[in-house]
């Protein structure tokens, strides 16, 4: 497998779980809920570091 196809694939992995945390049943973590809006900025951040680092390195 090359690289831009595991890119891919992590990415369609996290914007499935951000889809799964924005449509589905509540989300609670250490007995506290968690707002969707917070997970989502997290995962946004985290893909934009993400992105940053496979273009800076040449992986994409």
């Amino acid at each position: 497998m090359d690289t831009v196809n595991v890119i891919l694939l992590i990415t369609t992995f996290v914007l499935g779980f951000v889809a799964t945390v924005l449509w589905g049943p509540d989300f609670e973590w250490i007995g506290h809920d968690v707002e969707a809006a917070y997970i989502f900025k997290m995962v946004t951040i985290g893909l934009v570091v993400f992105f940053l680092i496979a273009i800076t390195f040449g992986l994409i």
